[in-house]
């Protein structure tokens, strides 16, 4: 199912744990899910957010969707890529990015009345929150060595003997904006300018876009 929503722009190394989505309480088949959340799933309500957003476990909204959707989601499985954006609702969309995304632990609901329009270039909005990136397990000993070194560089990353230090947290547009200045003071044929660039590179546009914030861990 996942081949008629397009994930290409997360890095198959980030593993998004909280993802933020939007539903229409207009749309009937949105109003259905809305209401199905709130009534079956523990909704998590967080200070200084608007009434019309809450989290909610994402292993409770598989939990509804195959309980009450199952149908929903088999006759998307079975519709044809030409077709399926016409009568695509976001029970298919959610039930992909759950498929996608294995580590997902939150979805950030936003209830809008706003109408939404879904074509080709847009099929469903969604936003990363919080990801995980395990660089310990995901690269080789070279490439995490540099990345450990550009971080310590441009000041986010402190660790010692004495106080070890396996992880470090960032917002992905923090990162970037440190990572810039540090290469601005090199030329493009510089090693250190091309480090920047591959670490970057690694986290793609849509983790900056988003403003997402990032746990990285360096040690095994």
């Amino acid at each position: 199912m996942s081949d008629k929503l397009d994930f290409t722009d997360i890095d198959e190394m980030i593993e998004p744990l909280i993802l933020e989505i939007y539903l229409n309480s207009n749309n009937y088949k949105d109003r259905l899910l809305i209401t199905d959340l709130r009534k079956k799933a523990q909704i998590v309500k967080m200070p200084m957010i608007d009434d019309s957003a809450f989290y909610v476990k994402a292993e409770e909204v598989s939990d509804i969707l195959y309980e009450k959707y199952k149908k929903d989601i088999k006759n998307f499985q079975s519709t044809p890529v030409s077709t399926f954006v016409e009568s695509a609702n976001s029970v298919f969309y959610i039930e992909a990015i759950l498929r996608e995304f294995d580590s997902l632990k939150y979805f950030k609901v936003n209830v809008s009345d706003k109408s939404i329009s879904r074509d080709t270039s847009n099929l469903f909005e969604y936003k990363v929150i919080h990801s995980k990136m395990d660089l310990a397990n995901s690269v080789d000993e070279d490439f995490l060595e540099m990345c450990v070194s550009v971080f310590k560089n441009i000041g986010i990353y402190h660790t010692s003997t004495f106080y070890p230090r396996p992880y470090l947290e960032i917002s992905i547009r923090d990162l970037f904006h440190k990572l810039i200045d540090y290469r601005n003071d090199f030329e493009p044929e510089d090693d250190e300018y091309l480090d920047v660039m591959d670490i970057m590179m690694m986290f793609g546009n849509k983790l900056e876009r988003d403003n997402a914030t990032c746990l990285l861990i360096l040690q095994k």
